[in-house]
């Protein structure tokens, strides 16, 4: 199985079915793809923030680091690095979740 899709595995990751059932209102989804995919559809309340932008870092480091954060872009790559800066910024609860089509498929709510 792919090592972002593991259920538990390491700390950084969360497979989309665990982030179906642990999310709560209070936690923020940031979809990390560029505007343009973002456009093309994106989970349900999700925020944009590209990862390639280069002020990620900037638009990211006020933010609340006692929020849970969950983390998904095209497959899973992007979203992974994001998780892994926010980690080092700070962000103990920063997850990558996986890639959009496959979060869409187990049924996480789309726009």
């Amino acid at each position: 199985m792919l090592s972002f899709l593991r259920k538990g595995g390491d700390d950084l990751n969360r497979s989309p079915q665990d982030f179906l059932v642990s999310r709560t209102d209070a936690d923020v989804v940031i979809d990390v793809r560029t505007p343009a995919e973002f456009a093309e559809g994106h989970l349900a309340g999700a925020a944009n923030i590209d990862i390639m932008a280069p002020d990620f870092v900037q638009q990211v480091q006020d933010f609340d680091r006692e929020t849970t954060y969950y983390l998904y872009c095209r497959s899973g790559g992007r979203s992974g690095r994001a998780a892994d800066v926010m980690r080092k910024m700070g962000f103990d609860k920063a997850y990558n979740i996986g890639g959009f089509q496959t979060l869409a498929a187990v049924g996480a709510p789309v726009e």
